[in-house]
């Protein structure tokens, strides 16, 4: 749980045996099936894109990272409070790799 217009450092490390990135997409469930429904139509030019589409959806995302690679990124959250949505959009991956990324208001 973060706090709205707050500093985040985050550092993504793919300790896994396959390729992954991680993108941030706005609030709702909506927003982050777009985003990976818009990252498999890149295709075969997915990879030129580190499998990120563009859209106005992704608020930061990393690089596709190989088995063992890590890569640090920094974003401020939202101003409005909400659940937000971390996922990976390699392909086939972005079903069930996703996790809730909550922003409460600040206090």
């Amino acid at each position: 749980i973060l706090q709205t217009k707050q500093k985040v450092e985050l550092v993504f490390e793919n300790n896994d045996d396959m390729m992954h990135n991680l993108v941030i997409t706005q609030s709702g469930v909506e927003s982050v099936n777009e985003v990976a429904e818009l990252a498999l139509k890149l295709g075969l030019d997915g990879q030129d894109y580190n499998f990120v589409p563009e859209s106005n959806l992704i608020i930061v995302h990393t690089g596709i990272l190989e088995p063992g690679a890590s890569e640090k990124i920094y974003f401020e959250t939202p101003k409005k409070p909400g659940n937000y949505w971390i996922v990976c959009t390699f392909p086939g991956h972005a079903q069930s790799m996703r996790i809730k990324l909550v922003v409460k208001a600040s206090v």
